[in-house]
């Protein structure tokens, strides 16, 4: 018996079953396809092509400029220095000194029995043309025994003028003194060490013992000093070292 073709679509389950029947009888199927299972066909996650992945620069702050920056190399201070030291004021004189060859400032008033010394600073008038409310202030020092010590500056608080206001020193253990007025430790060595303050409303009017703009407040009153510097800064990066208000 010759076989009988029968074309057909796509099956269903059901159909399925009846062409199996009919294959068995001998009937040629064209065209059938396989059926699809109830409910909608899964689906196939299309491949991403993923391409090198841009690195992250991260952006460095801008380099800082001469216009912001404010030395003196004390001990070999020079005409165009733009931070001039008050080595004559009564409670802060200084002499020059080298010390194992580093030209320096000394300040000793322990024969004077003096609890505190102090060392004055001005800033040059152009410089401070400039905003220089917030500044970064560092004295590079060498102290023999523990030391306390403070920043004080010509500041502004609201309306209010403040000859003296005082700020301790960064990264510093805090000690009190007297009636617990806060100040820095700067443990005692026979290396130079750098100590960082930083200010906020700071006026620089001048003001202070000499006209001066700021000083340093320590004791025992022995310091030996080799650098001072003023960089100026913007707001946020001034928020440490503030002494609180009693």
């Amino acid at each position: 018996m010759k076989a009988r073709r029968l074309h057909v679509g796509k099956l269903s389950q059901h159909g399925a079953a009846a062409v199996l029947l009919l294959v068995s009888c001998g009937v040629s199927i064209r065209g059938a396809t396989a059926a699809e299972p109830d409910g909608p066909a899964p689906k196939t996650r299309a491949a991403v092509a993923v391409g090198n992945v841009p690195e992250v620069t991260k952006k460095e702050p801008p380099a800082l400029s001469r216009d912001d920056i404010a030395t003196v190399d004390l001990g070999n201070e020079q005409p165009g220095d733009r931070i001039t030291h008050l080595f004559r004021e009564r409670d802060g004189r200084t002499t020059v000194m080298a010390l194992n060859g580093v030209p320096c400032r000394y300040l000793n008033r322990k024969a004077e029995t003096r609890g505190f010394g102090y060392l004055y600073f001005l800033i040059d008038p152009e410089f401070k043309e400039k905003d220089l409310e917030t500044a970064k202030i560092e004295l590079e020092c060498l102290v023999q025994e523990p030391t306390i010590i403070r920043l004080q500056y010509d500041a502004m608080e609201g309306e209010a003028h403040k000859k003296y206001k005082s700020v301790l020193a960064t990264a510093r253990s805090v000690s009190g003194e007297g009636s617990q007025v806060p100040f820095s430790i700067l443990q005692g060595t026979n290396g130079w060490q750098k100590v960082t303050f930083r200010v906020t409303n700071a006026a620089f009017l001048n003001s202070q013992n000499g006209g001066a703009d700021f000083r340093f407040e320590f004791k025992p009153a022995e310091i030996y000093a080799r650098r001072v510097t003023v960089t100026r800064e913007k707001s946020s990066a001034a928020q440490q070292g503030a002494v609180p208000r009693p």
